[in-house]
Formats: structure tokens, sequence, C-alpha cells
């Protein structure tokens, strides 16, 4: 039989390490030089803030929702159900790691390649907790959450007009 493979401290540690050297350690904003992190941060949340509250962008959010929520069928066959409505097994449960991409991380934070790692002893608790949302007929609110990352666009890193945000979703 193979040998069970467990996180290392080593693994921990260099995914660690990579996350950090990415971390931006000053920015340039109105004139002034900013190296407090926490400053940093503010200064990005402010910026995005703003963004995300014009009104337009709501609008374009609520619309793209209801056409999307237009093309699903209201009746779902009873052909489709089945398989939806099978008792969730240990059997079924299968990390996708061919569709599981190694860029971007979670709201958790790990990259795939850490439950690709540890998908062996992991397995058991994701499907209790898969049971229990199938039981509550709910993911909870933490679903409905993305991790706001920002990424360089090229230019002065420095400075915030030359950096997008993603958005990792949990889903």
């Amino acid at each position: 039989m193979g040998r069970k493979l467990f996180p290392s401290k080593a693994l921990f540690q260099s995914l660690a390490i990579k996350e950090a050297s990415k971390q931006l350690t000053s920015l340039k904003e109105g004139g002034r030089h900013i190296t407090e992190q926490e400053a940093i941060e503010r200064e990005f949340v402010t910026q995005y803030k703003s963004v995300l509250k014009a009104q337009d962008y709501k609008e374009r959010i609520k619309s793209a929702m209801h056409k999307c929520l237009e093309r699903i069928p209201i009746k779902v066959s009873e052909e489709k159900k089945i398989p939806v409505t099978k008792p969730l097994l240990y059997m079924s449960l299968q990390l996708p790691s061919n569709k599981l991409k190694t860029r971007a991380p979670g709201l958790d934070g790990f990259l795939c390649e850490l439950y690709k790692a540890t998908w062996a002893f992991v397995r058991p608790d994701l499907l209790q907790v898969y049971k229990e949302a199938l039981h509550k007929q709910s993911l909870g609110v933490d679903i409905n959450q993305g991790l706001i990352k920002v990424i360089a666009k090229g230019g002065d890193p420095e400075l915030i007009t030359n950096s997008r945000t993603i958005t990792l979703m949990n889903t």
C-alpha cells in the first residue's frame, strides 16, 4: 500500500514565504509615500469602497442576476433529480484535482496543492460538512463572501491606479 502524505511544516513555511514575497511594502498616494502596512490596506479599502458604492454598479449586478435567474429551468426532470437526491457517500466525494488551478487560494488562504497533498486526511471531514449543509439546506453565510486580492497591472506598482482587484469566490 502507498504511504499516506500529510502536510509538513516545510510545506506551510514555503507557502507562507511565497505569499509574503508578493506583499506590497509601499504605496504612493496623493503625494505621500506610505510604508505602514495598515495604512496601505486602508488606502486600498477606501479606493475600492468608492468604486463598489457606485449606483450603476449595483444596477449592473441586479440586472446580471436577473438574466442568470431567467435561464434556470423552472422544473427539474425526475431523471435529473436522481443523482442529486441520492445520499452523499464517502466514495462519491472526489477531489477534482484536474479542475483545481494552482494560482489562487480560497477564502481559507490555502492553495489547492495543500488539498491535493492532504486529500486522504481531510476527505472524511469534508464529507461531514457537505452532509450537514444538505441537512440544513444551506452552505452557510461564508459561501456568499469573497476575498479581494490586489494585482499589479503594470507600471509603477506603488501607484494604486496601477493595480486591479480580483475577487476569490468561495463557490
